[in-house]
């Protein structure tokens, strides 16, 4: 079986460690002997990013490269006998698009193994995973394909390589280690975050210090589909739907919620008090923002994601300043106290605000809440939905808490 890139005479000398089920050295082998019996062995992936656009570049293999023929995915290849993978990673995009850096322009980001079957044969490769981060594309006249290797080349988003993964797109390459899709993904989200959090801050809500109006968000269709990723500020100045959790800490001793206050200088809200919310970025789970937003936005270390029990979804709408309406499709979370990690309501004292994110915190009784929720009490300084979405929040959230209650007086009374 010929790799691509070499024809069957060169590859007859093209040999590979082997590895055992742990990943120690067995011995050298041939590249055909290592398929036949299905040696775990080494091997490289090196994605390319754009990092001002935000999008990653896709090569699609030829129809004589094995294995993955005529599949999408980022440039890969096998590790030779004794080579470190960097050097691997820098002679196959070489070969793969005509691409040469020095040391430096590579990142590695982690290693894993993946067995999976192509073509009725078995492939278990030790993956090395490396990046090279450019601050620009590139174009038809920066690349030299090798059409033994690759036969065409396309950029994407983080989103629709996540989509393929999670439908099992025949089209791309798809590793069967849910790690590797895990943890690549998370890695590509939080370096194109990264990288705009260091460029000049967009304005749309009063962020200069933290830079979050350039998070990448995915936007929503009215029916909630997801289409193209892009950053908050371009989300909030057009009124497209988003994601966002909202996170409801609810005391059941007390009947209480615990409510945080807005920084002043926020553009949007300044000075009001809501529950926790966070932005769901761009790929990420929204159980994975809202327990970020309890660990960080209010400083509980010991909380953990089982800890959030989703209650429902509502789409809700919010206007902000100079016309800016704010559309969110809410996943809301609850954290019921008592619990293991929460065995009594935190003291506001004890709390550890993250200062862009919250500045004050207090309790409010529930019924109080429904009574300001349903325009029976005035506060200005609540942050509450506009028509189209308050009376379903409303219905379901205080449902919700009824429910609880009944249930903590049910568990508490004598038999």
């Amino acid at each position: 079986m010929a790799v691509a890139g070499h024809d069957e005479d060169e590859q007859e000398e093209f040999k590979m460690d082997t590895l055992d089920d742990s990943l120690c050295l067995l011995k050298v082998r041939g590249q055909g002997t290592v398929y036949e019996r299905a040696h775990w062995h080494r091997w490289v992936h090196v994605w390319v990013l754009d990092l001002t656009g935000a999008s990653v570049l896709l090569v699609q293999r030829s129809q004589q490269a094995i294995p993955f023929r005529g599949l999408w995915t980022c440039c890969m290849g096998p590790v030779a006998e004794g080579e470190p993978s960097l050097l691997s990673a820098q002679k196959i995009l070489a070969r793969d698009l005509k691409l040469q850096y020095d040391d430096d322009r590579f990142e590695f980001l982690f290693s894993c193994k993946d067995a999976q079957v192509w073509e009725g044969t078995w492939l278990r490769h030790c993956i090395d995973v490396y990046i090279v981060p450019l601050t620009k594309s590139l174009n038809s006249e920066d690349l030299g394909f090798e059409h033994d290797c690759v036969s065409d080349v396309r950029y994407t988003t983080v989103n629709e390589i996540a989509s393929a993964f999670l439908t099992g797109d025949p089209s791309y390459v798809i590793s069967q280690c849910p790690e590797y899709n895990y943890r690549l993904l998370r890695s590509l989200n939080k370096l194109f975050i990264d990288y705009h959090k260091q460029r000049p801050a967009d304005d749309s809500d009063d962020e200069r210090e933290h830079h979050q109006a350039m998070q990448l968000l995915d936007r929503l269709t009215e029916t909630g589909e997801v289409g193209e990723a892009a950053t908050k500020g371009e989300v909030h100045r057009q009124s497209e739907w988003h994601r966002q959790a909202h996170i409801w800490l609810f005391d059941l001793e007390s009947g209480s919620v615990l409510l945080r206050q807005k920084p002043l200088r926020r553009k949007n809200f300044g000075g009001c008090w809501n529950c926790l919310n966070a932005l769901v970025e761009a790929g990420e789970s929204s159980t994975m923002a809202a327990f970020q937003s309890l660990k960080e936005d209010i400083g509980l270390r010991d909380c953990q994601p089982s800890d959030l029990e989703f209650v429902f979804q509502c789409k809700i709408e919010l206007q902000a300043v100079e016309d800016c309406l704010l559309r969110q499709v809410a996943d809301v979370y609850c954290v019921l106290i008592p619990r293991e990690s929460l065995p009594k309501a935190p003291a506001i004292s004890d709390l550890r605000f993250h200062s862009g994110e919250c500045v004050a915190a207090r309790y409010m009784p529930v019924a109080e809440l429904e009574d300001i929720w349903r325009g029976k009490q005035e506060a200005d300084d609540l942050i509450i939905p506009l028509d189209s979405g308050r009376v379903e929040y409303a219905d379901r959230l205080f449902f919700y808490f009824r429910q609880q209650l009944r249930k903590a007086q049910k568990a508490l009374a004598p038999p």
